[in-house]
């Protein structure tokens, strides 16, 4: 989107793994907004997390929430029955849903905002969440309090849709949809690499037979588990067995509900269907009907009558693992190994900047004399890098993203960095464009 001309914005949260390379947004912040680019005639791409629903602000040790009676009545909450039924979840269950109110508020602010700007009638505005439910056997699961996520997608009239206002699309919808649905409803192709597929538009693909999921390492607690859910069933392959159903999550445990779970099973005081995520070890695959167990309590992968579905299903994750190259079954030390030889970081390559009709050898020259308008091309050898360049020459210039040659007409300052994920972010390369004297016939 960037490369294409795109105001990119991002408030704010960046959890890459990797940090954040620079060539991704033009402004990133918790004052990022499309309001803050230069040229108003620009196009956008805006990223707004809206944190308040985020896990930690239900925790009892929450700055946000001193000072803010409950709204929401603990005794009416709908308790799903994996829960233990005590006034402690409740409570916290009531202040999560205190907190999708909050966050609807804003919603409604950043949509207010789009109003006064005059771009709601040529704004599509997507709304997802980055997974269930901020609470223990919820988020970090692949269950559908964990998978399963709101998604709408609002298409201005103004913009010739024919979607109808307020139709439910019921079909099998994957994170991984949202990058490729974006780039075309943009107008910008899908690259080939790219897994998804589009959503809407005339270029939307067709409903797929299942979607997939994965979780790995929790944060000190190695894990491997894989999944496919198909219109009815779900199955979850558990690599590790021997491991617990809710593990050791230490960030978790400031959670009231992991905290009461917790002490109610080591008082041998948790029962029935709350008893089944505070097993000891899990079995190596399970599978659920979700049209007859919404909440996925009756594991059905031992029934002689669903054989044909776990084997189906079985077979689904196994295709899904070989066509995505899945990395889970290295161990992170070899993996880190691979990536960081040595356990040392590599740094991205230098750029190069090169008149475009060049036939000398690749070399990066201090100055470069041009006698008219000259196109220079930028390269890395770093395979995977991204590029940047500017020609302000403060300490902290715009950076543009690298995607076409730059035509000069004359002297001035042009400076590139690269940065590929997981690298250092390359050294500058500074070029001074200057003059080229007069030829004795000129």
């Amino acid at each position: 989107l960037r490369a294409a001309g795109y105001y990119t914005t991002n408030r704010a949260k960046t959890d890459y793994q990797f940090g954040v390379p620079f060539t991704i947004w033009d402004d990133l912040g918790r004052a990022a907004h499309w309001r803050n680019r230069r040229d108003r005639t620009q196009p956008f791409f805006a990223v707004f997390n809206i944190e308040v629903t985020h896990e930690s602000q239900t925790f009892p040790t929450s700055p946000a929430r001193k000072g803010k009676p409950l709204v929401t009545d603990p005794a009416t909450i709908d308790l799903p029955p994996y829960y233990p039924d005590t006034p402690a979840v409740r409570q916290e269950l009531a202040r999560m849903y205190d907190n999708i109110a909050d966050m609807d508020g804003r919603v409604g602010e950043i949509l207010a905002q789009l109003e006064e700007d005059g771009l709601a009638d040529e704004t599509i505005v997507m709304y997802w969440s980055d997974h269930g439910d901020g609470v223990p056997r919820a988020k970090r699961s692949l269950y559908d309090s964990g998978l399963r996520v709101p998604l709408m997608i609002r298409w201005p009239a103004g913009m010739g849709a024919t979607f109808v206002p307020g139709a439910v699309n019921d079909e099998l919808v994957s994170a991984v949809d949202l990058a490729p649905t974006t780039l075309a409803l943009a107008g910008l192709p899908v690259p080939v690499h790219m897994q998804g597929r589009v959503l809407v538009g005339p270029h939307a693909g067709p409903a797929p037979a299942y979607v997939f999921a994965a979780r790995d390492r929790m944060d000190i607690e190695y894990d491997m588990m894989r999944s496919a859910r198909d219109r009815r069933f779900l199955y979850i392959r558990n690599f590790q067995p021997e491991l617990p159903y809710a593990g050791h999550i230490i960030y978790r445990n400031q959670s009231a509900i992991m905290q009461e779970w917790l002490r109610l099973q080591a008082a041998g005081l948790v029962r029935g269907a709350a008893a089944l995520w505070m097993r000891d070890r899990r079995p190596p695959e399970e599978l659920y009907d979700t049209h007859a167990d919404p909440y996925q309590i009756e594991d059905l992968s031992a029934a002689a009558a669903h054989r044909d579905t776990l084997m189906r299903m079985r077979g689904a994750v196994q295709d899904w693992m070989t066509r995505i190259d899945d990395q889970g079954l290295i161990n992170e030390p070899e993996m880190v190994q691979r990536m960081w030889p040595g356990g040392v970081q590599p740094t991205t390559a230098a750029p190069y900047i090169v008149p475009r009709m060049s036939t000398d050898a690749p070399a990066r020259p201090a100055t470069l004399a041009v006698a008219g308008p000259t196109e220079l091309v930028i390269y890395v050898p770093t395979q995977g890098a991204s590029i940047a360049w500017t020609s302000e020459t403060g300490p902290e210039p715009r950076w543009r993203l690298y995607a076409a040659p730059i035509l000069v007409h004359g002297p001035m300052t042009i400076r590139a960095k690269a940065i590929r994920y997981g690298y250092k972010e390359s050294p500058e390369t500074r070029l001074e464009v200057t003059a080229a004297a007069p030829s004795a016939r000129d």
